[in-house]
C-alpha cells in the first residue's frame, strides 16, 4: 500500500463514523419530537386532545348551527353562507360552508370576524379551521370557497339551544382599528 492512501482510509473512515453518528441522533430525534412536543405544549397551555372520533360523539341528541354572514358597510367583498344550518353531536367535528367574493376591479384586503348567540356558546365551539384566522386577499373577480371545521366540545350543555355562528367581513384595515 502506499503510504499516503493510509491516512487517507483512516480519515474516510473516521468521517464516515462521525455521519453514522449524526444520522443516528437525527433519527433518535425524530423519535424525541412527539413526546418532546407533547410537554412543550402542555407546558405553554395548548390543548393536545383534538382528536375527534365520531365513535366518542353523545349518540342522543344533536346541536343545530346556524350559520350567518354579513359585509361592514363600505367592504366590497361579500360573504355569504352556503349551509346556512348544519348539526353534529358532542365532540364530533362539523363542517360549514362559506363564498367570499370580490365584484370590484381591484385587490381586496379582508377580514371576517366571528361572534356568536349566546354568547356563553363560544366556550363550546372550536374551531379547528377557518377563513377567520388570517387576512384574506382576494383578487380583482376572484370568488373563493371556504371550509369551517368545528368541533364542539364534549362537555356541551344538552340545554344550550340552537347556536348562531356569525361572521361579519370588513376590509383588513378597518379590522385592525386602521382607517
Amino acid at each position: 500500500m502506499n503510504t499516503t492512501t493510509l491516512p487517507r482510509q483512516q480519515g474516510n473512515r473516521k468521517t464516515a463514523v462521525k455521519l453514522l453518528v449524526v444520522v443516528l441522533a437525527m433519527f433518535g430525534f425524530c423519535f424525541a419530537m412527539v413526546p418532546m412536543y407533547d410537554v412543550f405544549c402542555r407546558a405553554v397551555g395548548i390543548q393536545q386532545d383534538r382528536v375527534v372520533n365520531d365513535t366518542d360523539a353523545v349518540p342522543a341528541w344533536s346541536q343545530r348551527l346556524d350559520l350567518d354572514a354579513n359585509t361592514a358597510p363600505g367592504v366590497a367583498g361579500t360573504l355569504t353562507a352556503l349551509d346556512h344550518t348544519v348539526s353534529g353531536k358532542a365532540g364530533q367535528l362539523v363542517k360549514a360552508r362559506f363564498r367570499l367574493a370580490n365584484p370590484t376591479d381591484q385587490t381586496l384586503q379582508l377580514r371576517a370576524i366571528p361572534s356568536y348567540a349566546p354568547s356563553n356558546a363560544v366556550r363550546f365551539v372550536e374551531k379547528l379551521q377557518c377563513f377567520c384566522f388570517n387576512e384574506i386577499t382576494l383578487a380583482p373577480h376572484e370568488t373563493r370557497d371556504a371550509t369551517v371545521v368545528i368541533v364542539l366540545k364534549k362537555d356541551l350543555p344538552q340545554d344550550l339551544g340552537p347556536i348562531t355562528l356569525s361572521y361579519t367581513l370588513f376590509n383588513a384595515t378597518d379590522a385592525k382599528g386602521g382607517s
